[in-house]
């Protein structure tokens, strides 16, 4: 999958988190306990594989920059 389709599916993904009706609970966004954060990324499968994309861009950009670096040195 190339970086632009990889951040067209995130975009997608990340209209679907915008409405979850978790994040409007008053619960849920307690600012002393984290749970909203701790349900999405352990609980809900939007929010799994939210969290891998955003690991294999972190990952890509940090092979470009490895890359880069090694070059120029």
């Amino acid at each position: 999958m190339t970086r632009k389709e990889t951040l067209l599916n995130l975009d997608e993904l990340l209209k679907v988190c915008s409405s979850c009706t978790k994040k409007k609970t008053a619960g849920y966004l307690s600012t002393q306990h984290n749970r909203f954060q701790h349900y999405c990324h352990n609980t809900c499968k939007t929010g799994k594989k939210l969290q891998r994309i955003a690991d294999d861009l972190d990952a890509e950009v940090r092979a470009r920059r490895k890359q880069k670096k090694g070059m120029s040195a």
